[in-house]
């Protein structure tokens, strides 16, 4: 069946406050309070049972406590909830999320220490059990927890990330690496059937800005194959390894005496949610400082292949390659 929609909407996509405070030379407190899509109820619907939604209220996005001053000793600590250390996740574009974010970057409640000296970052850290599968914050695309280990009772979840950064010749370049022992519930690996076994993640990610330009790249595999849906309702049967991966960009210039931004990506995922299938999205945008911390622009996406099966009258219908989205965005963005 082949269907075709339009759809146009005006909307505030998100509002969020970050506050900040020195409790004193050696401990900071971070706090990051958002909304998405202001005044609805936002759910990419079911999927056995493991929905990702979003009531229209406030949320603490971030709340944790860091420790450390690296003005003295190269050693730091945090604890609470946030962006676990683990990939480089960027995201060149103003509104729609790379798939690797959607699909693979983690966060929750965690603790954790690292190191960060001659342009080495090294960090380990520990994570709660269980499924993990909150929505975070939306726009076009969702950015969720993305963890799980199927034992809920205790702390065995764990991340390690290195990273290497160095400007040279006027280029500045960054390359890492990392580990997650149990990525998201939509890659994990098949047992026959609920709950599924716990899957990990290794993550490479490079970074190089030369002149008015900035480059990403980033690759991500789960260690094992991860599970899809066999035909029947709750069943499942090994696919190949989920993996991901993104190419971005931006150049920076001056627009008619205003900062402008100009980006391009391309990102994609392999078996994810459970699904046999490969999705691609491609994004292009270009944005300008109108005013003082006012951005105003104009973004293309098109997103090739369903981000989650269909689940129907207790089927599952894996009817994802065949959809394409094509979404315009005008976007008005204000910081302050």
């Amino acid at each position: 069946v082949s269907q075709s929609r339009y759809q146009t909407t005006v909307t505030l996509t998100n509002a969020k406050v970050d506050l900040l405070a020195n409790l004193n030379s050696w401990t900071d407190a971070i706090v990051q309070l958002g909304d998405s899509y202001v005044g609805t109820t936002l759910s990419n619907g079911n999927v056995d049972n493991n929905a990702l939604t979003i009531n229209n209220n406030i949320q603490v996005q971030q709340a944790y406590l860091l420790f450390g001053n690296l003005a003295q000793s190269p050693f730091y600590g945090f604890i609470g909830n946030r962006y676990i250390d683990f990939g480089q996740f960027a995201n060149v574009n103003p509104f729609t999320q790379p798939l690797t974010r959607q699909f693979f970057q983690a966060e929750g409640n965690t603790v954790g220490a690292g190191v960060n000296v001659n342009g080495i970052n090294f960090v380990v850290s520990a994570l709660n059990g269980g499924n993990q599968n909150d929505m975070i914050y939306a726009t076009n695309g969702w950015v969720a927890e993305n963890t799980y280990t199927r034992n809920n009772s205790e702390i065995n979840n764990f991340a390690a990330n290195l990273g290497y950064d160095q400007t040279t010749n006027n280029v500045a370049w960054h390359v890492g690496a990392g580990y997650l022992n149990g990525g998201s519930w939509s890659t994990a690996e098949a047992d026959g059937t609920n709950p599924l076994e716990t899957n990990n993640v290794y993550d490479l990610n490079a970074k190089m800005s030369v002149a008015s330009f900035d480059f990403y790249g980033e690759y991500l595999i789960t260690g094992s194959d991860a599970a899809v849906y066999d035909g029947s309702a709750g069943s499942y049967a090994n696919g190949g390894h989920a993996s991901g991966w993104q190419l971005a960009g931006d150049y920076n210039f001056p627009l008619m005496g205003y900062n402008s931004v100009f980006d391009l990506s391309y990102s994609q995922v392999k078996n994810a949610n459970h699904a046999d299938v490969t999705d691609s999205q491609y994004v292009a945008g270009l944005r300008t400082e109108v005013l003082k911390n006012v951005w105003t622009g104009l973004e293309y996406a098109y997103q090739d292949g369903m981000p989650a099966p269909v689940v129907s009258s207790g089927a599952i219908t894996n009817s994802g390659e065949s959809a394409a989205n094509n979404t315009v965005t005008m976007d008005l963005t204000a910081y302050f």
